[in-house]
């Protein structure tokens, strides 16, 4: 049972990230140029335990999904080089046909 919610909730976050849903969102303190890029570095323990609540897909009840910040860091980095992988497969099969011809 605990290796199929694994399972769930892994594509679950695969989703979620891959449609560009941030888990949490940081607001800048002030106002920055309107070219300059805004990155918060947030130091935390790789170790320490993180909770979050997901709605798997399909479901209307959220599960409590608890696992270290690296495990977490980790799906992220996996979910979005599925992401990027997929972008650029479909960049490459759409770039050799031609339309109109």
């Amino acid at each position: 049972m605990k290796i199929y919610r694994a399972i769930q909730f892994s594509a679950a976050l695969t989703v979620v990230i891959s449609f560009g849903i941030p888990l949490a969102m940081a607001q800048p303190e002030e106002e920055p140029a309107p070219d300059a890029q805004v990155v918060k570095v947030v130091k935390t323990n790789p170790n320490k335990r993180v909770c979050h609540r997901i709605r798997p897909t399909g479901s209307h009840i959220p599960t409590r999904v608890c696992l270290k910040q690296r495990e977490w860091d980790e799906m992220r980095r996996e979910a979005r080089k599925m992401r990027s992988d997929a972008q650029e497969t479909q960049r490459k099969a759409t770039s050799g046909s031609r339309v109109g011809s």
